[in-house]
């Protein structure tokens, strides 16, 4: 075959254009494996960039990419809307020990800001390369975060957080209680209502923070009038069973829990129980009249000490004589109240006490729980002496509810200080009649007994005092330094709105007794609440300043303060 022949031309050109297309095919596979080497450095500088720039070890980095975002921890509130706790954002300070210069100059400049870091700890783990994420401090003021930038220190940043802040500080300490550094909580409305508060819900209660502040205030005041260890007290509606206020003195700021002593942590109002002493007695004259045993005018043979077994049972300021049951409670006898429980019939004081709450644990809506102290035998001897405040210990929340039943409308409420607490309904403890005998007798203490000092001119108020010597190892103390004095009364006496329960321990002489040591209190606080809950005293607004000026200079005890 003839092979064909092309013109020079055209056969240049066709060779030309396949050498070019080989060249380009070749051009763009270099510019592929270019591109490719290019993004891997690019990929590897970005990964070193990012692991320079953010510290490995951060202990929140697993929140800060979980696929969850959690709810902001609910608010806390009083009956009428006070905010009590809330959760605002805030500042805290870590550092980076890789990109710190000189650690303890940091340091040293740091203390002027934060005088409470602690040197040797941060030391040792800043002065470790190694390391890139280490706590300074939690949870910083605005002015600190401004000092610390002031500062200008390499290595050391800021990170946002949660913190829970109380507005009112040592006001509601042992209602709210307190959250640990991971927001859990671990006392009070914040420990019995953690699962709520987590899931951001808001908690309402029924305190009142003003009826609060007002007995605070109050206590405060009568330790120091007084000279007292301590002191504790709880005011409620008798009619419904709510907590108004209740505060447990010495307390502490719940805004630094953790700073704060753990003496201070204990509800003394909510979780200590107590020998009442002479309180007690409502029970027992209410449960005498209640039965049928007794009624106001029954003579009572007060004429010498009661001696059962190896006990003897007598008064702290005797009047030997025939007294009616009335006088007998006016005076506080305790061989009174003993020869009116010696009628009872055998397990009926027990079962009293029951209905009244005093012999089983009290959940009143908080973390702490009340458990009340005593030996389960109910022989004659138990019985007399418990029917005057001994051998019973409860808390003074338990003790104020039983009041409560027995002066409201005889029926007992839970009492409780979380609005929409989970409770049982009212339960029957007296009839009506009984309830009318029991707010005379209270009348009565403190219109011509051991209550005097917690008239208030104007007001009908109605209460009993306690006196109990502490218990000690082998028996009671007989230091008259040493009493567990007391006050529970209720206004008006006619139909009680407010109900309060003052404890003073260790008040000293002449004020180391419930009549000289908690009644005075009662009357104070009820003299700053009652225009606040609309109570108006049936008074000449000036005769009433001019009855309470000179009552309270001829009954207060003037003392030198230099």
């Amino acid at each position: 075959m003839t092979k064909s022949k092309l013109p020079k031309r055209l056969r240049t050109k066709a060779g030309k254009s396949k050498h070019a297309k080989l060249a380009e095919m070749a051009s763009f596979r270099s510019l592929l494996v270019v591109m490719f080497i290019l993004s891997g450095f690019i990929f590897a500088g970005v990964n070193l960039l990012w692991v320079g720039m953010v510290p490995v070890d951060e202990p929140e980095m697993k929140f800060a990419r979980a696929h969850k975002v959690l709810p902001v921890r609910g608010d806390i509130f009083d009956r009428n809307g006070v905010l009590l706790a809330t959760t605002l954002k805030v500042k805290s300070l870590y550092a980076d020990p890789k990109m710190m210069v000189d650690v303890n100059e940091s340091l040293f400049k740091l203390a002027t800001v934060i005088p409470t870091i602690d040197f040797k700890y941060l030391g040792n783990h800043l002065s470790n390369k190694n390391k890139r994420f280490v706590w300074i401090k939690r949870q910083l003021t605005p002015a600190q975060v401004k000092h610390v930038n002031d500062l200008g220190i390499p290595g050391v940043y800021f990170r946002e957080e949660f913190a829970r802040v109380y507005p009112h500080k040592q006001l509601v300490s042992h209602v709210i209680g307190g959250i640990n550094v991971d927001g859990n909580g671990l006392a009070g409305i914040e420990a019995s209502y953690n699962e709520q508060l987590l899931q951001g819900e808001d908690v309402y209660l029924t305190l009142d923070v003003r009826l609060q502040g007002q007995l605070r205030h109050v206590l405060l005041e009568n330790i120091e009038r007084t000279e007292a260890k301590a002191s504790w007290g709880v005011a409620t509606n008798p009619k419904t069973g709510e907590v108004l206020a209740l505060v447990s003195l010495p307390d502490y700021d719940p805004n630094h829990y953790g700073e704060a002593d753990e003496e201070t942590w204990f509800n003394k109002a909510v979780y200590g129980a107590y020998e009442m002493g002479s309180t007690f007695k409502i029970f027992t004259m209410a449960e005498g009249l209640e039965e049928g045993y007794v009624d106001a005018e029954t003579p009572l043979d007060i004429t010498k000490p009661i001696r059962i077994g190896r006990f003897t049972i007598n008064d702290s300021h005797p009047k030997y004589k025939i007294m009616t049951m009335r006088e007998a409670f006016r005076r506080s006898s305790n061989i009174g109240a003993a020869r009116v429980a010696d009628l009872f019939e055998e397990g009926a004081q027990e079962m009293f006490f029951a209905k009244l709450g005093l012999l089983t644990p009290l959940n009143i809506g908080l973390k702490e729980i009340g458990r009340p102290r005593y030996h389960n035998r109910w022989g004659r001897v138990q019985t007399m002496t418990r029917a005057f405040g001994h051998g019973l210990a409860v808390t003074p929340v338990q003790m104020a509810a039983g009041v409560g039943a027995v002066v409201s409308d005889g029926y007992y409420k839970h009492p409780h200080i979380v609005k929409d607490f989970d409770m049982n309904e009212p339960t029957f403890v007296v009839g009506s009649e009984t309830v009318l005998e029991v707010k005379d007798l209270l009348r009565n203490v403190v219109e011509e007994g051991t209550g005097r000092r917690a008239q208030l001119e104007g007001y009908e108020i109605g209460g009993k005092t306690g006196t109990a010597e502490k218990s000690v190892a082998g028996g009671y103390s007989k230091d008259d330094n040493n009493n567990l004095a007391s006050f529970v009364g209720v206004v008006p006496v006619e139909d009680p709105e407010i109900l309060a329960l003052i404890m003073v321990d260790s008040p000293k002489y002449p004020n180391n007794q419930g009549g000289s040591a908690a009644a005075p209190a009662f009357r104070k606080f009820v003299g700053r609440i009652a225009p606040m809950i609309g109570l108006r005293p049936n008074v000449n607004p000036l005769d009433f300043m001019k009855k309470e000026t000179k009552r309270m200079a001829e009954n207060e005890t003037v003392r030198n303060t230099w």
